[in-house]
């Protein structure tokens, strides 16, 4: 059963990262938003200026783009290998892994 989930929701990623790729702009704002008070908050709880950051599932890739570009150090986990391109493009100084981030071995690597 999980993996048939799994299967599924690949297929829909890599069905849809095209779309994804035209929605950064429609989406700026609100991401711009999402990012600057996520960080804020992680600056609160770390008392770090800069962080080691996981983002599961990047889609476009925009938000591990702003993230990386504040000068945190940014890992993104992408199941879907064309979602994954599309991260890597955008997010060009962030570390896109194309992996099942359950199934994923890390080795040890922590984050804040």
């Amino acid at each position: 059963m999980k993996d048939d989930y799994i299967l599924i929701n690949r297929a829909a990623y890599d069905a849809t990262a095209e779309e994804f790729q035209h929605k950064k702009v429609i989406r700026h704002d609100g991401t711009v938003h999402v990012v600057n008070d996520f960080l804020d908050v992680l600056r609160k709880v770390t008392g770090k200026n800069t962080s080691s950051i996981l983002e599961l599932g990047p889609g476009s890739g925009y938000a591990s783009m702003l993230m990386a570009e504040q000068g945190h150090k940014v890992t993104a986990i992408e199941f879907s290998e064309p979602m994954a391109r599309l991260a890597r493009d955008t997010a060009k100084s962030a570390n896109i892994v194309h992996a099942e981030f359950l199934a994923h071995d890390f080795g040890g690597q922590k984050f804040d």
